[in-house]
């Protein structure tokens, strides 16, 4: 698991830095820096590829390979940090040009004032962070990060991973892989009367082992032909309804935290048993937007920063316990 959100916190890093830096240096200060910020942006897309296919595609084996993935991941945060501490830059610069503003024209409504103090905005903020210098400690991270990379990359070759490196796991495709529904046609069904019977005993049954006290996991095993969906179906659609009146009236409340995934087929796995239920809420909480955008059925929530008092008593609170 250390490697998907390995990859994942390189994927939002990248997409992070991509909207602070500008498009072009043009004549700001540190250009330096910036241009080794821009490294630092390939860089980790390079990192991301190869944790991508490294964690989706192979079991790996050898011990140099699983080293060298290691040395990828702890990469992968410390180029994170640098990103987030220059985002922190930026929004700080931001606030400070704001409550100059502010100082400045705070007590004016006059339309000359308020044409003065969009002038000044758009002065401040028409490159965004291109007019935010790098300060020169996370200058020198930068630096240490792209380094450390080389390094790695000077030692390994290339990160491409052989054959030798690992078998290729196998990945199914949902698309192709075998639908089935919870309709079975019951007349053409035969021997599996005691089977139905047996299973749905089990799974009305309070004994044996309960997953957090609830949950009840039971697994049909048999060769493929043997009819092992066939009883599933007859057990779902058992016209006692025992079943049923197990399961009906109960609400799900589903809480999935710092969410990554932006893959529509895993989301609609996850999701299709939930429409059993009388009702189901769910709360996902991301960084993504594109996966706030998969996963929503309302409108975004967006949580904004602090106040400065509120900011200022949880630095007290934290800081003075």
């Amino acid at each position: 698991m250390a490697g998907v959100f390995a990859s994942s916190a390189v994927k939002w890093a990248i997409d992070n830095l991509s909207s602070l830096l500008p498009a072009a240096a043009g004549s700001s200060k540190g250009l330096d820096a910036l241009e080794d910020l821009r490294k630092l942006e390939r860089t980790m897309r390079r990192i991301h590829a190869t944790l991508h296919d490294a964690e989706q595609r192979w079991n790996i084996r050898e011990e140099s390979a699983k080293l060298r993935l290691e040395e990828l991941k702890e990469l992968a945060y410390d180029a994170e940090d640098v990103v987030e501490e220059y985002e922190y830059e930026v929004n700080r610069c931001k606030v400070e040009a704001f409550e100059r503003l502010a100082a400045v024209h705070g007590g004016d409504a006059s339309s000359s004032s308020k044409r003065k103090r969009e002038e000044v905005q758009e002065k401040h903020f028409s490159t965004e962070s291109g007019i935010v210098p790098v300060p020169s400690e996370l200058a020198d991270r930068t630096r240490t990060v792209i380094q450390r990379f080389s390094e790695i990359k000077d030692y390994c070759d290339s990160f491409s991973l052989s054959e030798n490196d690992g078998d290729r796991r196998f990945l199914p495709d949902i698309n192709a892989m075998r639908q089935t529904s919870s309709f079975v046609f019951a007349p053409r069904i035969l021997g599996r009367d005691e089977d139905m019977e047996n299973v749905i005993a089990k799974l009305l049954s309070k004994e044996g082992n309960r997953v957090g006290g609830c949950m009840f996991v039971l697994a049909i095993v048999g060769m493929g032909g043997l009819g092992k969906t066939t009883l599933a179906q007859l057990v779902y659609n058992d016209p006692r309804g025992a079943l049923a009146n197990e399961i009906k009236d109960k609400r799900v409340f589903l809480v999935l935290d710092d969410v990554w995934n932006e893959r529509s087929d895993y989301w609609e796995l996850l999701i299709t048993p939930m429409f059993a239920s009388r009702c189901c809420d769910i709360i996902v909480t991301t960084r993504n937007e594109t996966v706030a955008r998969l996963v929503q059925t309302t409108q975004i929530y967006n949580i904004n920063c602090l106040s400065p008092d509120e900011s200022w008593s949880l630095f007290k609170q934290t800081a003075f316990i």
